[in-house]
């Protein structure tokens, strides 16, 4: 895969061409409430992409059953009993986080696909997809057409010390902001790579996250460490 984010940078000042590309996709959906906005998510995704697996964990049931609408939309279907969506208190819930994603992606990898959305009740599907991934990681730009997110950590001291910490790792990494929501992009085999680096492969990082990362921060960290890879957050 070729990363260039310099010409990425000039083709989101051109207009926007629909020219759809052929590219592995699937999608992932943490569903507690909001199940009419679900629902027409769901209904913008097979009008564009009929045949696309879409994972739905269903984020704690006393919120919604989803069951129903997974078989009228051909998703795939996991019941998790704990609510988390996006409200993390403790470091356990981030965490979770990235299993409930990594189940996603582990589902969908053994289905041949390479790449994976995440959807929030706010995402609406559009089109097909024109523009093949600047990133493997890519979040969302907040607002900018820069090519840098608005999310970056210029904005606190707070931020600043987040990325001091990833750069004792990876002092190379190129982070262009931060933005993990609704639309996001990743590729799977790449986020599998950086999960296990978090989860299981150094236990001092795991340690360090813990007492280190500020609680305010939630779902943000994963798509910001990354071993082997550049990573434009847009």
């Amino acid at each position: 895969m070729n990363i260039d984010f310099n010409t990425y940078q000039k083709e989101l000042q051109e207009p926007y061409t629909y020219n759809p590309i052929d590219i592995s996709i699937g999608f992932y959906a943490l569903c507690s409430y909001q199940p009419n906005a679900w629902d027409y998510v769901f209904q913008s995704i097979r009008k564009h992409y009929p045949e696309a697996p879409i994972v739905l964990i269903n984020d704690g049931l006393e919120q919604h059953n989803y069951v129903d609408m997974a078989a009228q939309y051909k998703c795939i279907y996991i019941k998790k009993n704990k609510n988390i969506c996006l409200l993390w208190n403790e470091i356990a819930d981030a965490y979770e986080f990235l299993d409930r994603t990594k189940e996603a992606c582990d589902l969908l990898s053994k289905l041949g696909i390479h790449w994976i959305i995440h959807l929030h009740p706010d995402v609406i599907c559009q089109n097909k997809i024109s523009y093949f991934p600047t990133s493997y990681l890519c979040g969302v730009s907040a607002g900018s057409t820069t090519g840098i997110s608005n999310n970056n950590f210029n904005n606190s001291s707070e931020w600043k010390k987040i990325e001091k910490y990833i750069r004792e790792f990876q002092p190379e990494i190129e982070i262009n902001g931060w933005g993990w929501c609704g639309g996001s992009i990743m590729n799977i085999n790449k986020f599998i790579e950086v999960y296990k680096y978090i989860r299981n492969v150094n236990e001092n990082v795991n340690e360090n996250v813990n007492e280190n990362v500020n609680e305010n921060v939630n779902e943000n960290v994963n798509e910001n460490v990354n071993r082997d890879s550049k990573i434009n957050l847009h």
